[in-house]
């Protein structure tokens, strides 16, 4: 094990005697592990030893040829300060002492015939040196400390506890910050709690400060100014109480000017604002995922619509989370092909919180940090429901127009080879009458097709101008329309007239019975569940409102419990002359409104279709 060497003391021995002052040096050290000793036989000589800096404590005789003591001393005084200096004599008296004293000495020891005063010379030495020491690197730490204080951007402070916060001492680099001098403040001529904090900020920011002391802990708190020139600017200040006897009697600390960090602050936050709304107004999901673990980083807003978990369930998942068990191994690959820097892209289904799945198109590309290094994976996720929706719509519709538009083809085709073969020209009245229901379908179709599923601009509707105009471009024979003041509707005007038409339409061709060839069992089912009070003649149509939106209903023969639900299937009639397309037209231009539409009983015991807004 290693000893701590204490620290050296080199010490100068002035005696124009060689003899003792050799002596003098043997005693020394061996009382002192510490001290080494130099020795000269004159002040002159002694001099010499001093230019190099080296010495800790000179120790000299008085009498001496040529330059005594005291004039020895009086050089050590002028050339190199408060060096300590013991006048060690052999000749003593208060006349001596005296004027020792007022020459600057630092220690004056009497010679003596024993041994004993060497120790009390070492320990002298050892102390007089220890105090210059300790005053050195007190000067070195309050000179650092000042340095540091004029160097800092900002200012320290000491303030009484007190309203307005009155400043005891404020450091140099108060004017910079506030532009005031620091004697203004320290006089009291500008108070910093009611001149200098920002008026709309005083109150905030003494709450964190309050709760310092309240806690005797130190503060941190970040508030404007407003400097003698008028300019506002940002502060962050840190301080702490000072106790004195248990007793909070100032606050201490450091105020720094924090602008140009708040300006950039502000811009980053800023930029930040404008990528989120610009992320989030995107109608596809954003995504940035970390690649090891597959955590998500970043998403926007459409993530969590798609999905249907909130953003503080989304924070604690992963990619994985958000797709069915069997689509990770795709998934995996996708992402290995992202972070290669392949061209990446995934059709997959994404799992959604109520257990829903919904059908995904994913795109993904590497992420990299200034250094290159992979960070993770961000791409775009486009929800294709619609697409796909779309798609099976027109599967749909191409196969509801090959088949309903071969039966009046054939009859076309059928009756005009009769027509041909017999010359019996009554087969073109089929023909005609065919004509005329492919003409009725191709509408319907269109616009099942292009009209039905979108709507354009929405307003206010007056439904019982709607109302008028819709009845007027239907032909509803001797049927009868009656409005009972049904209010108005935020809809798309030309859809709304389309959604009653085929309404108004429906109760005319279908009001009064069912035009299919019935079974005896089935006619006599309609005739048992028939009213007693049915109406004869024309059918009459009524519009109106009721507390979830507006109604369309007639008189006729309604429509029975088990057909409504199918009535909105396509190709759905009970009238030869129907196309089978009116009421899912109805359901479509609904659907688009974002309504939704119920089939009751009339209070005439006809149909009434309630469209809920």
């Amino acid at each position: 094990m290693s000893r701590v060497e204490p620290e050296q003391i080199r010490v100068l021995h002035v005696d124009d005697d060689a003899d003792l002052a050799e002596l003098v040096a043997l005693y020394l050290q061996d009382v002192s592990d510490a001290i080494s000793v130099e020795t000269a036989t004159s002040a002159r000589d002694g001099l010499d030893y001093l230019g190099d800096g080296s010495i800790d404590c000179v120790v000299s005789d008085l009498e001496m040829p040529g330059m005594d003591g005291l004039e020895f001393l009086e050089v050590v005084r002028e050339d190199y300060g408060d060096l300590p200096f013991v006048l060690f004599t052999g000749k003593g008296s208060e006349e001596v002492a005296s004027d020792a004293i007022a020459a600057g000495v630092t220690e004056y020891l009497q010679k003596g015939a024993g041994t004993d005063q060497y120790e009390v010379l070492a320990h002298r030495i050892e102390h007089a040196v220890a105090e210059r020491r300790a005053r050195e690197e007190a000067a070195e730490s309050e000179r650092m400390f000042a340095t540091l204080v004029e160097n800092l951007p900002g200012m320290v402070y000491r303030c009484r506890v007190e309203t307005g916060w009155p400043m005891e001492y404020v450091s140099d680099g108060c004017e910079a910050l506030t532009g005031y001098e620091p004697q203004a403040l320290e006089a009291g001529e500008v108070i910093w709690g009611e001149e200098i904090i920002h008026p709309d900020d005083r109150e905030r920011v003494w709450e964190p400060v309050e709760a310092g002391i309240d806690a005797g802990e130190s503060f941190e708190v970040t508030y404007r100014i407003v400097t003698s020139d008028d300019q506002t600017r940002w502060v962050w200040e840190r301080g702490s109480p000072v106790r004195e006897d248990d007793e909070i009697v100032a606050l201490e600390g450091f105020i720094s000017d924090v602008t140009e960090k708040r300006r950039r602050e502000d811009r980053l936050a800023a930029e930040r604002a404008v990528t989120e709304h610009a992320l989030n107004a995107l109608e596809d999901g954003f995504y940035v995922v970390e690649y090891e673990t597959g955590d998500l980083l970043r998403w926007n807003d459409r993530v969590a619509d798609v999905t249907g978990y909130s953003d503080a369930e989304l924070e604690s998942m992963t990619i994985f989370d958000l797709v069915p068990d069997e689509a990770a191994g795709e998934l995996m690959e996708f992402a290995e092909r992202a972070t290669k820097g392949e061209e990446s892209f995934l059709a997959i289904d994404a799992l959604c919180k109520d257990g829903s799945q919904v059908p995904l198109e994913v795109t993904g590309s590497r992420i990299e940090d200034e250094d290159g290094t992979l960070i993770g994976i961000s791409g775009i996720a486009r929800d294709v429901s619609s697409r796909r929706r779309s798609r099976e719509r027109l599967e749909e519709f191409a196969r509801m127009a090959s088949h309903d538009l071969r039966n009046p083809l054939h009859v076309v085709q059928a009756r005009s080879d009769l027509a041909r073969q017999t010359g019996d020209l009554d087969h073109l009245d089929a023909v005609t009458a065919a004509a005329e229901r492919i003409d009725a379908l191709i509408d319907d179709l269109r616009t099942l097709a292009l009209e039905g599923a979108t709507v354009g601009d929405t307003e206010r509707v007056d439904l019982a101008m709607a109302a008028r105009a819709a009845w007027r471009e239907v032909q509803t024979g001797s049927a009868t329309l009656e409005i009972d003041d049904p209010g108005t509707v935020e809809a798309d005007p030309e859809r709304l007239e389309s959604l009653l038409g085929n309404l108004f339409r429906n109760a005319a061709e279908h009001g009064r019975g069912d035009t299919r060839s019935l079974t005896l069992e089935e006619a006599v089912e309609r005739a048992d569940d028939a009213p007693t009070d049915a109406a004869e003649g024309p059918v009459g149509v009524r519009v109106g409102s009721y507390e979830d939106g507006f109604y369309v209903a007639d008189d006729g023969c309604g429509i029975p419990t088990d057909d409504r639900d199918l009535v909105f299937d396509h190709g759905y009639s009970t009238s030869d002359g129907g196309t089978g397309l009116g009421l899912p037209i109805v359901q479509s231009i609904a659907d688009a409104h974002g309504w939704s539409i119920a089939i009751t009983e009339s209070e005439r015991a006809g149909a009434r279709f309630e469209i809920s807004t």
